[in-house]
């Protein structure tokens, strides 16, 4: 039986700091050749490492999976569950996009982080 690699996502310091907390339980990513469904599988492990540096990591493994728009994942997910210190599903959108991390807002994917 094929055994998967654990899937690598690195992230910056505040949403690496929500997950260690337990605040933060989704990441949210456009779908791309990395994050897809064929990539981001329920079971799969993760590796969650804060920075290019490495100043911390940790394992963990996928559990839910939503697929869809933007706006699609946010009627599914809780907003606070992704960026939690937004105070509405606009502000998450407002968030997202205008770091740059978003350009295609009806191709996205959220993927729960298990620890």
């Amino acid at each position: 039986m094929f055994k998967m690699k654990p899937l690598f996502l690195v992230l910056a310091r505040r949403p690496y700091d929500w997950f260690k907390k337990g605040f933060k339980k989704y990441e949210l990513r456009e779908e791309k050749i990395k994050y897809n469904k064929d990539t981001v599988i329920s079971g799969r492990r993760v590796i969650v490492q804060r920075n290019q540096k490495n100043e911390g990591r940790f394992i963990g493994k996928i559990g839910k999976v939503k697929r869809g728009s933007l706006k699609f994942i946010l009627n599914h997910v809780p907003f606070k569950q992704i960026v939690p210190p937004a105070k509405s599903k606009t502000e998450v959108i407002d968030i997202i996009t205008k770091a740059g991390y978003i350009k295609n807002q009806n191709n996205c994917i959220a993927f729960e982080i298990k620890r």
